[in-house]
């Protein structure tokens, strides 16, 4: 599950899932609503993905980031992530679809790191991400 956050010049999302890759792909697919409808479209695009980070925080930036710019090199948007984290490092597949087509939403310009947060509520992993629009 994911929803928007209202945020002055920003947009953000927070995420939530039992696990710390569902959340991370639950903040994918916000960030991905944000950028264009998808509901329905064939998702035909795949690519691979690999972030790196210091801590939880800069993993979840640095694989957004990785994600934005795949969609600005593809034109396209990728709604959908199977990903693998182990420690502050994760692998995994994008799928998306191309924007040719799509209802376009917002431009997201950057992902960043105010008030970026991953924090473990009892048994849920949540993730909060701005972004620059």
């Amino acid at each position: 599950m994911y929803e928007l956050i209202e945020h002055t010049a920003d947009v953000g999302v927070r995420s939530r899932a039992q696990t710390l890759e569902g959340a991370f792909s639950e903040a994918a697919r916000g960030m991905a609503a944000l950028m264009a409808d998808v509901a329905g479209a064939p998702l035909t695009i795949e690519r691979p993905l690999r972030a790196e980070g210091h801590d939880l925080e800069s993993l979840l930036h640095a694989f957004l980031a990785e994600l934005l710019y795949v969609s600005e090199v593809d034109s396209a948007v990728f709604p959908q992530v199977d990903l693998r984290i182990a420690g502050t490092g994760l692998i995994g597949t994008a799928m998306g679809a191309p924007l040719a087509g799509l209802v376009i939403g917002t431009g997201v310009k950057a992902v960043t790191f105010h008030a970026l947060s991953v924090r473990q509520e009892g048994d849920t992993w949540v993730c909060e991400v701005l972004f620059d629009i």
